[in-house]
């Protein structure tokens, strides 16, 4: 199960840094739309402090984010801002919902219906 926390809390750091630094830089996120990036920035790190709690000692260090991937994407653009961000957050939502069984310490998991 600790494995399963330290993934979520790489996903949720992932998350808050990307929305901390957007909203870091003045002109990426337009006005209208800051205080939605606000509030979603605020609950990430709410999550990223539960997890950290809640593993102690275990939680490491958080990693270094390239949200370009090497020059690839650039999040500057608001439109890509918009992408990568629903990217992450699908990728969030996909993970946790993989491993509810772990987190819900089931004894064994099903296997998906045919």
């Amino acid at each position: 199960m600790i494995d399963v926390l330290q993934f979520a809390l790489t996903l949720e750091r992932l998350e808050d840094t990307f929305y901390r630094e957007a909203l870091a830089d003045k002109g990426r996120i337009p006005r209208g739309q800051r205080a939605v990036f606000e509030t979603i920035s605020a609950h990430e790190t709410e999550h990223v402090q539960f997890l950290e709690e809640a593993l102690g000692g275990k939680a490491g260090s958080a990693p270094e984010f390239d949200f370009t991937a090497g020059g690839a994407f650039d999040p500057q653009d608001y439109k890509t801002f918009l992408l990568l961000s629903q990217a992450f957050e699908d990728t969030g939502q996909r993970a946790y919902r993989g491993q509810a069984g772990e987190l819900a310490g089931a004894p064994e998991r099903s296997s998906p219906r045919r």
